[in-house]
């Protein structure tokens, strides 16, 4: 049997995402189809992307928030935005 693991990859600069990196809200319930950004990417602010930068947030608070919403249905709220998980 062979184990397949996805590899992240920076949509900014297409390297690996190693350590911090940032996820677009809107896009992390659309199937494997994320928008992550290394530090350097995000910092820079020159990728463009169909979301506000307002959906970006860092790996470790998106993690501990859904973690603490995931008793409250499909519906949240994160940050003052609203958001749906998994459309």
């Amino acid at each position: 049997m062979v184990n397949k693991v996805k590899l992240l990859v920076c949509n900014g600069c297409c390297g690996l995402l190693v350590g911090p990196y940032f996820s677009c809200l809107l896009c992390l319930g659309k199937g494997n189809d994320t928008f992550d950004l290394c530090c350097s990417c995000y910092r820079r602010g020159s990728v463009s992307h169909e979301h506000s930068d307002k959906y970006l947030l860092d790996h470790h608070s998106l993690l501990s928030e859904l973690r603490k919403r995931s008793g409250e249905g499909e519906r949240g709220q994160l940050r003052g935005y609203e958001f749906l998980l998994f459309n």
